[in-house]
């Protein structure tokens, strides 16, 4: 996507801002100050009790990738159900998006021109206090019964992000999610107005359940209107990361096998008669599907045996989750190089040493094997994965109303 250039004028009303305000896409001084004193808290009415968030947990904990006796030997320390700020932005988005798409051809490619109309209501919420060490970015839910202030007994988070940084912030998710709702890959241009702009202040509960497993301290996250599992941190267990470690080796060698077999059966095509045009121009893309599967199955059996210490869910940072593409960062070419290079030479080793040639070739099948599997290993990235999900936390909360 191209660089964007910045708003000379405010979003909502048109007013011209200020060169310190232009860092796409503020809002001027004047609607600033009204949205700030148009800001009424509107507080979230819990319809989980304690004993159904201490289920849903316990429901989390029969996970087979979390130690399985999580659930005798878990000590809970603390199961609160707490009111946590955020901003939220409604407004009604109106403009166009110019860019174009690539298209390509047996010859050539070529720029094909889009022009794209919005005319959509959106919904932005963002953290207004520190909530990050619990996962919790934004609010996946906005339906449900709501309660005056005076009538919540539970804790209630202080509000720490000023409504100005919020707002911003969610102008900023706003405009950004807005271009990719677009579907314009390219983008060269873009005019955009916000309508009937609404703010506030959303108070939602959410249960904290925290508990020690051995000597190590950990969280779960619940949402106190729909029952969901919003976050958490859970023990992995050893014997799974074993098991895990076990199975990458077993499946690189069934794949390393089935590329000796090939080989062999190239060397030995013409004893095969008829069926020696199938083996040269038909089996190579069955073979090459069938270990490519069995590549995926190594490079996620390698994440879990080496992050499966802490299983996590929702967007805590770290640990190992449930197989998911985003933990999987665009890795550079060199790294399929190395990994499809490492096992053609495990194959070539050990089909040398099947047909009775000197050990010595273990000297090139130990390099190979080393630039096979290292490539896997830094593949999944917890760390990788958090900033992704962050990033498209600018966006994703962004959703178009019904």
């Amino acid at each position: 996507m191209t660089a964007l250039p910045d708003a000379t004028s405010c979003p909502h009303c048109g007013a011209p801002l200020s060169p310190e305000g232009r860092q796409a896409p503020p809002l001027c001084d004047a609607c600033l100050a009204k949205m700030e004193k148009e800001v009424q808290p509107v507080f979230f009415t819990s319809r989980i009790m304690r004993d159904e968030a201490l289920e849903i947990v316990r429901t989390w904990w029969e996970d087979p990738l979390i130690a399985g006796d999580l659930a005798t030997k878990a000590q809970v320390t603390e199961c609160r159900l707490n009111y946590l700020p955020f901003w939220g932005l409604a407004v009604h988005i109106a403009g166009y998006v110019m860019g174009y798409r690539i298209e390509s051809t047996d010859s050539s490619d070529h720029k094909v021109p889009m022009v794209v109309v919005l005319n959509n209501n959106f919904v932005w919420t963002g953290a207004a206090s520190d909530t990050g060490g619990l996962g919790i970015y934004y609010i996946r839910n906005l339906i449900g019964e709501t309660i005056s202030s005076g009538a919540c007994t539970a804790r209630v988070v202080e509000t720490t992000v000023p409504p100005a940084e919020g707002f911003a912030e969610g102008l900023r998710a706003l405009r950004y999610g807005m271009l990719r709702y677009s579907g314009v890959p390219n983008i060269t241009a873009d005019e955009v107005r916000l309508r009937h702009l609404e703010s506030g202040l959303l108070v939602y509960p959410f249960w904290i359940v925290r508990y020690t497993y051995g000597r190590n301290h950990y969280f779960a996250t619940v949402d106190g209107v729909t029952g969901d599992l919003v976050s958490g941190r859970a023990p992995g267990t050893l014997f799974r990361r074993i098991f895990a470690f076990f199975k990458a080796v077993t499946v690189t060698f069934l794949a390393t096998v089935i590329g000796i077999f090939y080989l062999e059966l190239l060397f030995n095509f013409k004893s095969l008669g008829p069926w020696c045009l199938v083996v040269i121009f038909i089996l190579p893309f069955v073979l090459v599907l069938v270990i490519l599967k069995l590549l995926l199955m190594v490079r996620e059996a390698l994440a879990r045996s080496r992050y499966g210490a802490e299983i996590t869910c929702g967007e805590v940072d770290g640990g190992y989750r449930s197989p998911s593409e985003d933990a999987y960062p665009r890795v550079s070419e060199i790294a399929y190089i190395s990994i499809g290079t490492g096992f053609y030479f495990m194959v070539l080793s050990g089909f040398a040493i099947c047909y009775g040639w000197s050990w010595k070739v273990l000297a090139m099948a130990i390099p190979a094997l080393v630039a096979y599997i290292v490539p896997f290993l830094s593949m999944y990235n917890p760390a990788a994965g958090t900033a992704s999900r962050r990033w498209v936390h600018e966006d994703y909360p962004l959703k178009e109303e019904t």
